[in-house]
Order: C-alpha cells, then sequence, then structure tokens
C-alpha cells in the first residue's frame, strides 16, 4: 500500500508557529491556506477574490482533479490576509504556477529544516493534504463522507487511502503497545 506522510495536529502547529520566520508574507499565507484546507497545488493556483466568503468563512476551491468544486471553512484571519492580498492586485501576479509551487516546497523544506529532529524531512507539499484529511477524520468523530466532501473527491475510495493512512498508524501502535 502506497503512503504519504503526514503530521497530527500539534506537529501541524509546530509548522504553523514557524511560518513567520524568514518567510515571505506571501509564502506564510499560501502555506497557511494549504495545512488550513486540504487544497492541492493545482487549486491553489486557480484561487481567485470571488473565491472568498468573509461572511461565511469558507472559501471555495474549484477541483484540480475530478470536476468537483467544494467550499471549505477556513479561519477568519486567514481569510482577510488572503482577501487583502487579492483586493489589491492578482494572487500570483503572472508568476507561472510550476514557480509557485516550488517556492512553495523550498519554503515548507525550509520551515522543516529549523524543526528538524522530528522526522520531518520527507514531507511534501502533498503531505499537507493527508495531514488535513487525517486530522478532520480524527476530530468530526471518523465522518469518512465530511472528509470526501471537504476534499473534493468523487469517489470514497480515494478518501479511504487516508484513512488507512490512520489505521495503519492505529494498528501500529497496538502492537508496540503489546511489546
Amino acid at each position: 500500500m502506497r503512503t504519504t506522510k503526514h503530521l497530527n495536529k500539534i506537529e501541524l502547529d509546530k509548522i504553523l508557529d514557524h511560518l513567520n520566520e524568514n518567510l515571505t508574507d506571501f509564502d506564510c499565507l499560501m502555506l497557511n491556506i494549504l495545512v488550513r484546507t486540504g487544497m492541492r497545488g493545482e487549486e491553489l493556483m486557480r484561487m481567485t477574490y470571488d473565491d472568498i466568503d468573509l461572511r461565511a468563512a469558507t472559501l471555495q476551491i474549484h477541483a484540480a482533479k475530478g470536476s468537483n468544486d467544494r467550499v471549505v471553512p477556513l479561519k477568519k484571519s486567514v481569510l482577510n490576509a488572503l482577501n487583502d492580498r487579492l483586493k489589491d492586485a492578482p494572487l500570483f501576479g503572472g508568476v507561472q504556477p510550476s514557480a509557485i509551487k516550488k517556492r512553495l516546497r523550498i519554503s515548507l523544506k525550509r520551515i522543516l529544516f529549523r524543526i528538524r529532529g522530528q522526522g520531518y524531512q520527507d514531507l511534501s507539499l502533498h503531505s499537507l493534504r493527508a495531514s488535513y484529511a487525517l486530522n478532520i477524520y480524527s476530530n468530526a468523530g471518523h465522518d469518512l463522507l465530511l472528509v470526501k466532501e471537504l476534499l473534493g473527491h468523487k469517489k470514497i475510495e480515494s478518501t479511504m487511502f487516508y484513512v488507512n493512512i490512520e489505521r495503519m498508524n492505529q494498528a501500529k501502535a497496538k502492537i508496540l503497545q503489546a511489546i
């Protein structure tokens, strides 16, 4: 079975705490959005001012895969920062999406380097999506349909990939306790 590295809530909070250290406001905002929404990189690249609903504290995500648009809740402070950024100029200002994703991967690696010693070296931008999925699953009473909806999956089997990571980790923990 393929696996994706992921972080628990405490580890995600640690990354969020380090976002402001030597990163641009733009990089901080983009990584914050990825951590808090489970967006794919392609979805982030499609984001526009019209996707923000400050009143409802939600963000409309236009699907990169499966043609499933979705709406996710997002912290007001992040939405306000995003709104301010988009009000003044296009979010990415004509920069190629591949360059933005490369820049965010480098920024994530810088953060991980600062908190290294904890085995985070193999994390990717997609690891943030997996972490989001597993944290929603764990904190929402193992509601698989909610996770499916928030990730924008058409098929429950796609969502099960993330849940199987959690189940595998739980099984490993039980084995270690028994030893």
